[in-house]
Protein backbone atom coordinates (compact mmCIF):
# COMPACT_ATOMS: atom_id res chain seq x y z
CA UNK A 1 0.00 0.00 0.00
CA UNK A 2 1.28 3.82 -0.92
CA UNK A 3 1.79 5.73 2.36
CA UNK A 4 -0.49 8.96 2.56
CA UNK A 5 1.65 12.22 1.47
CA UNK A 6 0.08 13.83 4.44
CA UNK A 7 -2.99 14.78 6.10
CA UNK A 8 -5.70 17.34 6.45
CA UNK A 9 -6.34 18.90 9.35
CA UNK A 10 -10.19 20.63 9.86
CA UNK A 11 -12.00 22.15 12.89
CA UNK A 12 -13.84 24.95 14.27
CA UNK A 13 -11.07 28.51 15.36
CA UNK A 14 -9.68 27.67 18.81
CA UNK A 15 -9.96 23.44 19.03
CA UNK A 16 -5.98 23.87 18.87
CA UNK A 17 -5.11 22.68 15.35
CA UNK A 18 -2.02 24.07 14.98
CA UNK A 19 -1.21 22.58 18.73
CA UNK A 20 -1.92 19.42 17.09
CA UNK A 21 0.59 19.74 14.12
CA UNK A 22 3.27 20.97 16.44
CA UNK A 23 2.72 17.78 18.60
CA UNK A 24 2.66 15.65 14.93
CA UNK A 25 5.73 17.55 13.79
CA UNK A 26 7.28 16.58 16.96
CA UNK A 27 6.65 12.65 16.84
CA UNK A 28 7.19 12.78 13.26
CA UNK A 29 10.90 13.39 14.12
CA UNK A 30 11.29 10.92 16.38
CA UNK A 31 9.88 8.31 14.50
CA UNK A 32 12.43 9.55 11.13
CA UNK A 33 15.21 10.01 13.82
CA UNK A 34 16.60 12.60 11.55
CA UNK A 35 15.44 16.08 11.66
CA UNK A 36 12.01 18.04 9.61
CA UNK A 37 12.90 20.54 7.21
CA UNK A 38 9.25 22.45 7.79
CA UNK A 39 7.97 25.32 5.58
CA UNK A 40 5.05 27.62 6.75
CA UNK A 41 2.98 28.51 4.68
CA UNK A 42 -0.64 30.01 3.55
CA UNK A 43 -3.56 28.72 1.14
CA UNK A 44 -3.99 31.94 -0.45
CA UNK A 45 -0.11 32.54 -0.76
CA UNK A 46 -0.18 30.54 -3.90
CA UNK A 47 -2.90 32.96 -5.42
CA UNK A 48 -1.59 35.02 -7.88
CA UNK A 49 -3.33 37.29 -10.64
CA UNK A 50 -0.97 35.60 -13.93
CA UNK A 51 -2.18 33.12 -15.79
CA UNK A 52 -0.31 29.85 -14.49
CA UNK A 53 1.63 31.77 -11.58
CA UNK A 54 0.08 30.22 -8.84
CA UNK A 55 0.34 26.81 -10.35
CA UNK A 56 4.42 27.69 -10.66
CA UNK A 57 4.45 28.76 -7.12
CA UNK A 58 3.14 25.16 -5.94
CA UNK A 59 5.84 22.98 -8.27
CA UNK A 60 8.28 25.35 -7.37
CA UNK A 61 7.65 24.86 -3.89
CA UNK A 62 7.77 21.46 -3.85
CA UNK A 63 10.66 21.02 -6.00
CA UNK A 64 12.47 23.21 -3.65
CA UNK A 65 12.11 21.63 -0.72
CA UNK A 66 12.61 18.09 -2.40
CA UNK A 67 15.69 19.29 -3.25
CA UNK A 68 16.80 21.00 0.12
CA UNK A 69 15.91 18.06 2.03
CA UNK A 70 17.70 15.56 0.13
CA UNK A 71 21.00 17.46 0.16
CA UNK A 72 20.82 18.39 4.02
CA UNK A 73 19.37 14.76 4.88
CA UNK A 74 16.01 16.17 6.12
CA UNK A 75 12.95 14.88 6.06
CA UNK A 76 10.72 17.94 3.99
CA UNK A 77 7.38 19.01 5.40
CA UNK A 78 5.21 21.89 3.79
CA UNK A 79 2.21 23.02 6.46
CA UNK A 80 -0.02 24.38 4.67
CA UNK A 81 -2.70 27.43 6.74
CA UNK A 82 -5.97 28.29 5.95
CA UNK A 83 -5.64 25.92 2.84
CA UNK A 84 -8.88 26.67 1.42
CA UNK A 85 -8.01 28.50 -1.55
CA UNK A 86 -5.30 25.96 -2.81
CA UNK A 87 -7.72 23.06 -2.84
CA UNK A 88 -11.33 24.43 -3.97
CA UNK A 89 -13.56 22.22 -4.98
CA UNK A 90 -13.92 21.43 -9.24
CA UNK A 91 -17.37 21.97 -9.71
CA UNK A 92 -20.22 23.98 -10.82
CA UNK A 93 -21.30 24.91 -7.64
CA UNK A 94 -17.74 26.33 -6.91
CA UNK A 95 -17.89 27.89 -9.47
CA UNK A 96 -20.99 29.92 -8.43
CA UNK A 97 -19.81 31.13 -5.04
CA UNK A 98 -16.97 32.78 -6.85
CA UNK A 99 -14.22 29.82 -7.78
CA UNK A 100 -12.69 30.37 -11.21
CA UNK A 101 -10.68 28.20 -13.44
CA UNK A 102 -7.33 29.27 -12.06
CA UNK A 103 -8.71 27.90 -8.60
CA UNK A 104 -9.52 23.99 -10.94
CA UNK A 105 -6.04 24.51 -12.27
CA UNK A 106 -4.10 25.31 -8.95
CA UNK A 107 -6.48 22.03 -7.36
CA UNK A 108 -5.25 19.95 -10.61
CA UNK A 109 -1.43 20.73 -9.59
CA UNK A 110 -1.75 19.83 -6.18
CA UNK A 111 -3.27 16.37 -6.90
CA UNK A 112 -0.26 15.78 -9.47
CA UNK A 113 2.46 16.99 -6.93
CA UNK A 114 0.40 14.60 -4.14
CA UNK A 115 1.23 11.91 -6.26
CA UNK A 116 4.15 12.48 -7.30
CA UNK A 117 6.23 14.09 -4.54
CA UNK A 118 8.15 13.00 -1.36
CA UNK A 119 7.38 15.99 0.76
CA UNK A 120 4.78 15.49 3.29
CA UNK A 121 1.91 18.27 3.32
CA UNK A 122 0.08 18.84 6.47
CA UNK A 123 -3.02 21.05 5.36
CA UNK A 124 -5.59 23.06 8.30
CA UNK A 125 -8.78 24.86 7.16
CA UNK A 126 -11.46 25.54 9.09
CA UNK A 127 -14.19 24.36 6.50
CA UNK A 128 -13.71 21.08 4.56
CA UNK A 129 -16.58 21.11 3.00
CA UNK A 130 -14.97 23.54 0.52
CA UNK A 131 -12.16 21.30 -0.41
CA UNK A 132 -12.09 18.83 -3.51
CA UNK A 133 -12.97 15.48 -2.44
CA UNK A 134 -9.83 14.47 -4.58
CA UNK A 135 -7.68 15.71 -1.97
CA UNK A 136 -8.96 14.23 0.98
CA UNK A 137 -8.66 10.91 -0.79
CA UNK A 138 -6.84 8.31 1.17
CA UNK A 139 -3.40 8.31 -0.33
CA UNK A 140 -3.31 11.82 -0.45
CA UNK A 141 -4.51 14.10 2.18
CA UNK A 142 -6.80 11.89 4.22
CA UNK A 143 -9.17 14.06 6.66
CA UNK A 144 -8.72 14.59 10.26
CA UNK A 145 -11.11 16.53 12.63
CA UNK A 146 -10.18 18.45 15.36
CA UNK A 147 -13.93 18.96 17.44
CA UNK A 148 -14.36 21.08 20.42
CA UNK A 149 -13.51 19.77 23.65
CA UNK A 150 -16.65 17.84 25.96
CA UNK A 151 -17.17 18.66 29.85
CA UNK A 152 -13.79 16.44 30.82
CA UNK A 153 -11.29 17.97 28.37
CA UNK A 154 -12.75 21.53 29.18
CA UNK A 155 -11.95 20.83 32.71
CA UNK A 156 -8.66 19.66 32.08
CA UNK A 157 -7.62 22.57 30.10
CA UNK A 158 -9.00 25.27 32.60
CA UNK A 159 -6.94 22.91 35.37
CA UNK A 160 -3.84 23.03 33.38
CA UNK A 161 -3.81 26.79 32.71
CA UNK A 162 -5.22 27.81 36.51
CA UNK A 163 -2.19 25.33 37.99
CA UNK A 164 0.62 27.73 37.92
CA UNK A 165 -1.38 30.84 38.75
CA UNK A 166 -1.72 32.27 42.24
CA UNK A 167 -5.71 31.42 43.64
CA UNK A 168 -7.08 33.24 46.68
CA UNK A 169 -7.10 30.82 49.86
CA UNK A 170 -9.37 27.98 49.84
CA UNK A 171 -9.42 27.27 45.81
CA UNK A 172 -7.80 24.70 43.78
CA UNK A 173 -6.99 25.10 39.98
CA UNK A 174 -9.48 21.76 39.83
CA UNK A 175 -12.29 23.09 41.75
CA UNK A 176 -12.09 26.62 39.90
CA UNK A 177 -11.82 24.77 36.45
CA UNK A 178 -15.02 22.52 37.57
CA UNK A 179 -17.01 25.43 38.88
CA UNK A 180 -15.97 27.34 35.70
CA UNK A 181 -17.30 24.36 33.19
CA UNK A 182 -19.92 23.76 35.28
CA UNK A 183 -21.61 27.45 34.51
CA UNK A 184 -20.90 26.72 30.65
CA UNK A 185 -22.30 23.48 30.47
CA UNK A 186 -25.09 23.53 32.66
CA UNK A 187 -26.22 27.24 33.91
CA UNK A 188 -29.52 28.73 31.51
CA UNK A 189 -27.33 31.73 30.80
CA UNK A 190 -25.56 29.42 28.18
CA UNK A 191 -28.65 27.42 26.89
CA UNK A 192 -29.88 28.40 23.37
CA UNK A 193 -27.03 30.78 22.19
CA UNK A 194 -27.74 30.13 18.44
CA UNK A 195 -30.81 28.87 16.76
CA UNK A 196 -30.20 26.88 12.98
CA UNK A 197 -33.46 26.88 10.93
CA UNK A 198 -32.56 23.92 8.11
CA UNK A 199 -34.17 24.76 4.91
CA UNK A 200 -37.01 21.84 5.31
CA UNK A 201 -38.03 22.80 8.44
CA UNK A 202 -35.83 21.53 11.05
CA UNK A 203 -33.81 23.60 13.64
CA UNK A 204 -31.34 23.49 16.02
CA UNK A 205 -30.30 25.31 19.09
CA UNK A 206 -26.76 25.70 20.15
CA UNK A 207 -25.92 26.17 23.96
CA UNK A 208 -22.70 26.89 25.52
CA UNK A 209 -21.29 23.21 25.57
CA UNK A 210 -21.68 23.39 21.22
CA UNK A 211 -20.02 25.82 21.09
CA UNK A 212 -17.01 26.83 23.20
CA UNK A 213 -13.72 25.73 22.74
CA UNK A 214 -10.53 25.42 24.31
CA UNK A 215 -9.40 29.29 23.09
CA UNK A 216 -12.64 30.51 24.36
CA UNK A 217 -11.76 29.03 28.06
CA UNK A 218 -8.08 30.58 28.24
CA UNK A 219 -8.30 33.77 26.41
CA UNK A 220 -11.99 34.53 26.59
CA UNK A 221 -12.74 33.93 30.63
CA UNK A 222 -8.92 32.88 32.38
CA UNK A 223 -7.25 35.39 31.32
CA UNK A 224 -9.71 38.24 31.88
CA UNK A 225 -10.21 36.86 35.23
CA UNK A 226 -6.61 37.57 36.25
CA UNK A 227 -6.74 40.87 34.46
CA UNK A 228 -9.87 41.63 36.41
CA UNK A 229 -8.12 40.65 39.94
CA UNK A 230 -4.37 42.20 39.11
CA UNK A 231 -6.76 45.36 38.88
CA UNK A 232 -8.49 44.74 41.71
CA UNK A 233 -4.95 43.62 43.89
CA UNK A 234 -3.33 46.68 42.73
CA UNK A 235 -6.18 49.07 43.57
CA UNK A 236 -6.13 47.78 47.45
CA UNK A 237 -2.39 47.24 47.00
CA UNK A 238 -2.10 44.22 47.79
CA UNK A 239 1.31 42.32 45.76
CA UNK A 240 0.02 39.62 43.60
CA UNK A 241 -3.40 38.94 41.98
CA UNK A 242 -5.08 36.18 42.94
CA UNK A 243 -7.24 34.46 41.31
CA UNK A 244 -11.11 33.60 42.83
CA UNK A 245 -14.27 31.72 41.90
CA UNK A 246 -15.55 35.51 42.15
CA UNK A 247 -13.13 36.67 39.48
CA UNK A 248 -14.33 33.80 37.23
CA UNK A 249 -17.61 33.81 38.01
CA UNK A 250 -17.48 37.69 37.56
CA UNK A 251 -16.26 37.33 33.58
CA UNK A 252 -18.61 34.48 33.13
CA UNK A 253 -21.80 36.37 34.07
CA UNK A 254 -21.05 39.50 32.14
CA UNK A 255 -19.85 37.16 29.11
CA UNK A 256 -23.81 35.82 29.48
CA UNK A 257 -25.07 39.17 29.73
CA UNK A 258 -23.39 40.41 26.68
CA UNK A 259 -24.56 37.53 24.80
CA UNK A 260 -28.05 38.08 25.48
CA UNK A 261 -28.11 41.96 25.24
CA UNK A 262 -26.27 41.78 21.85
CA UNK A 263 -28.86 39.70 20.62
CA UNK A 264 -26.45 36.83 19.99
CA UNK A 265 -29.76 34.64 19.95
CA UNK A 266 -30.22 35.03 16.45
CA UNK A 267 -31.87 32.63 13.68
CA UNK A 268 -29.44 31.43 10.87
CA UNK A 269 -30.97 29.98 7.77
CA UNK A 270 -28.93 27.09 6.73
CA UNK A 271 -29.02 26.34 2.38
CA UNK A 272 -26.81 23.38 1.79
CA UNK A 273 -24.84 21.17 4.02
CA UNK A 274 -21.45 22.80 2.83
CA UNK A 275 -22.35 25.65 5.03
CA UNK A 276 -23.55 28.27 2.75
CA UNK A 277 -25.68 30.47 5.58
CA UNK A 278 -28.01 33.82 5.80
CA UNK A 279 -28.87 35.22 8.57
CA UNK A 280 -33.01 36.39 9.27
Amino acid sequence: LAPNRGVFIAGPTGVGKSMLVAAALHEMEKLAGRKLLVKYITGASFSSKWFGESEHRALSLYRRMSSLARRKECLPVVVIDEAGPAFVRRSAAAAESGGTQAHSDLTNTFLHILGTTDVITIAIDNNPSMIDPAILRPGRLPLVRARRPGYRQCVEIARRNLETTLLAAGDTPLSLATTLCDFIFLAEEFQDLLKVKFVGGTQRAYAGRDLVTGADLVEGIITPAAEAALRRDEAAGAIGAARSVDDVMGILVRLAEGLGADGIRVDVSVRDARGTRSCS
